[in-house]
């Protein structure tokens, strides 16, 4: 009776041992979830010496499990491995990536086998399925580069030929070059779009001071003219692409753009005289009704104060520009009286 007592605890102990490992059955090894290898870094251009990186996402299906990466050459010789172990891992996706220093390699086509292990009864078991990739490793002499001429000029290299005539993305900023292949600096014009580029051949975007004159350009580098809204504000700039100041005429109305570029709206003191701008710039003439006071704007948008003669009417306004109405008031050394028109009924 003892003895058999003995066993059914051993058997329990093997179970609960067996349990907290998270060991599955065969058909769930099965169909163990394969590893993701994402293409956008195995499909990269790698020279001989770059450090080629493996991303890599999967999801866990045992409490502890690991992966082991083997790296082949075109002759399917093992250059690589290396293990990554996971304990106590939680269901869901995880993301990692491992590295490996090409320097020294043979150029070629070179492949990527990830397998997969997971922990039950004390030992690593390898699981059914595996995940293979693989990447194209170029000669360093062909890696792109910058060339400096004898004339002090700068070309860049890619493969056995120089870009020529042609945008072109280096370590994230865009250049372009000529058709002798020199990478070019200031004005270019490119299709329909004039594009500004610095001393360093780097293609500008956003603000921009040249000789004196402020320009924009959009985040694809091309130069705005016209009417363009940035950062919230509204900015004019004429065919050249010059920023506008001061007062421009667009379509049939006045607009005025401050000494920053930005379009005025509401109230503007201007060399002396009031205007007011509604608010899409436009300046205003004639009666306006603005936060309910009466003004009046001439022709030429300057705030009318004194008398106005209107229609054969006279009315009066205030230094503020405010048109009197319901009321009565001493102007020099009469008394002159208003009503709710703001007509004066005894001038």
């Amino acid at each position: 009776m003892k003895k058999i007592f003995t066993r059914v605890l051993a058997l329990m102990l093997l179970f609960a041992v067996v349990m907290s490992f998270g060991v599955h059955d065969s058909a769930s090894a099965a169909s163990y979830p394969y590893v993701h290898l994402d293409r956008d870094y195995l499909d990269k251009d790698y020279y001989v010496g770059d450090i080629v990186a493996i991303n890599y996402a999967y999801s866990p299906a045992y409490k502890n499990e690991k992966l082991q990466f083997d790296i082949y050459d075109s002759s399917n010789t093992l250059v690589y491995t290396v293990t990554r172990t996971y304990y106590n891992s939680s269901i869901g996706f995880k993301n990692d990536v491992v590295s490996w220093n090409s320097k020294g390699a043979t150029p070629g086509t070179y492949s990527v086998v990830v397998t997969k292990y997971f922990y039950s009864l004390y030992n690593w078991n390898e699981a059914p399925t595996q995940t293979t990739g693989s990447f194209k490793l170029q000669d360093a002499s062909l890696k792109p580069h910058w060339v400096q001429e004898s004339n002090g000029k700068w070309r860049y290299k890619k493969g056995n030929s120089y870009v020529k005539n042609s945008w072109q993305e280096i370590d994230g900023k865009w250049y372009h070059f000529d058709s002798e292949g020199y990478m070019q600096t200031g004005w270019v014009k490119s299709g329909s779009s004039w594009y500004y580029f610095a001393s360093n051949g780097v293609m500008q975007t956003g603000w921009k001071q040249i000789s004196g004159k402020w320009y924009y350009f959009n985040s694809s580098g091309a130069m705005q003219t016209g009417w363009q809204q940035i950062s919230g504000k509204w900015y004019y700039f004429d065919s050249s692409g010059a920023m506008k100041t001061g007062w421009v005429k667009s379509g049939s109305s006045w607009y005025y753009f401050d000494s920053s570029g930005a379009m005025v709206t509401g109230w503007k003191k201007i060399s002396g005289s009031w205007y007011y701008f509604n608010s899409s710039g436009a300046m205003q003439t004639g009666w306006q009704q603005i936060s309910g006071k009466w003004y009046y704007f001439n022709s030429s948008g300057v705030m009318q104060t004194g008398w106005l003669h209107y229609n054969s009417k006279w009315y009066y306004f205030d230094s503020d520009g405010a048109m009197l109405a319901n009321t009565s008031r001493t102007i020099g050394s009469k008394e002159y009286h208003f009503d709710s028109s703001g007509v004066c009924t005894n001038p």
